[in-house]
């Protein structure tokens, strides 16, 4: 098996959170090296598709994202030419996992009940299989939670960027693993 680390940005904090950028990273916890990158921005006429479709956006999570700096907002502003549509992405994302020609991808998130959760009920939404099975959900919140301040990084990247928190999130999952002598 082979692992990502995944992150999402969203319009909600539910599991029906309309998606506004998907960045994920595969990384190799016995190596501690990242690898592949895959992030896509989802322009606005799909948030419309995805809320027309049953997906939620809340003004809290809003108001939260207009408090956030100017590299996190930019997701919002930035050239509509370089988004994809949902769909796409959600195809992309499928695509990107299959690369290491794996069956079984296990994908990590910032908790147990939010990115994992979130896209795979947005490949529900529309009919599409997502590319991991349940029992290969991982969380780093949990392992971060467990493990303390013992392994700190310094960041690199915008905070709510998400590839940045990606590759953050791994990189630091992999100094946790090394820490402890844990090779999954």
């Amino acid at each position: 098996m082979y692992n990502i680390m995944l992150d999402l940005e969203a319009l909600d904090s539910k599991r029906t959170a309309i998606i506004v950028s998907i960045g994920a990273v595969f990384f190799d916890i016995e190596k501690g090296e990242l690898g592949e990158k895959f992030y896509m921005e989802i322009n606005k006429k799909s948030f419309k598709d995805q809320l027309e479709r049953g997906r939620t956006f809340s003004f809290d999570t809003y108001e939260w994202w207009m408090g956030q700096s100017d590299g996190a907002r930019k997701v919002f502003i930035k050239n509509e030419h370089n988004k994809r549509d949902i769909v796409p992405a959600l195809h992309g994302f499928s695509e990107f996992c299959r690369q290491s020609g794996e069956q079984r991808p296990r994908v990590w998130g910032n908790g147990v009940d939010y990115d994992n959760v979130v896209l795979r009920d947005t490949y529900e939404t529309y009919n599409i299989n997502a590319p991991w099975k349940y029992g290969d959900n991982r969380c780093y919140r949990t392992i971060k939670n467990l493990f303390g301040n013992r392994a700190k990084l310094d960041r690199e990247g915008a905070h709510h960027n998400g590839l940045d928190d990606a590759i953050t999130q791994a990189n630091h999952l992999m100094a946790m693993f090394k820490k402890m002598h844990i090779n999954e």
